[in-house]
């Protein structure tokens, strides 16, 4: 779908000896290059969100409200473990039909595949991690949770 090493690399955002530093850190810890910039205090959240929404022309989801999270679709389609592992969350703007699926990291590996087998028309867009994280565990009703803690 997209690498992030090169759409920061491409929007200044990283010197050359930057990326080979990253390279060799995604290489020795076996990591995502947008977890090795936050790993390594490179880049925060909000700069890397902001880089790739600008980079793939997405919108960039800076906060949600419980209403507005895809319950009807949502829970089905994408359970708390599956949501937590993709680090994704499906909303449905106010007075919009068309949900958002909010992801942190459009490189990770499966979230393309699962965009795809969506059975509903759904957009792209982009969220930082660890907000995503939040209101994955704060909307997910409890009992959507309850299985991966056992």
């Amino acid at each position: 779908m997209i690498n992030i090493l090169d759409v920061m690399s491409s929007q200044g955002l990283v010197s050359g000896s930057t990326r080979s530093l990253i390279e060799r850190y995604i290489a020795s810890w076996n990591v995502s290059s947008y977890d090795a910039f936050l790993d390594c205090h490179i880049l925060s959240e909000k700069q890397i969100a902001s880089a790739i929404a600008s980079h793939m022309n997405i919108s960039y989801i800076l906060s949600v409200a419980e209403n507005e999270v895809e319950k009807a679709n949502g829970f089905s389609y994408l359970s708390y473990d599956k949501a937590r592992k993709l680090m994704a969350i499906l909303v449905t703007p106010l007075g919009e039909s068309n949900p958002f699926l909010v992801v942190a990291d459009p490189s990770l590996d499966g979230l393309k595949e699962f965009f795809e087998s969506l059975p509903f028309s759904c957009r792209l867009a982009i969220g930082e991690k660890t907000m995503i994280a939040k209101w994955i565990d704060d909307f997910y009703p409890i009992e959507h949770q309850l299985p991966i803690l056992f």
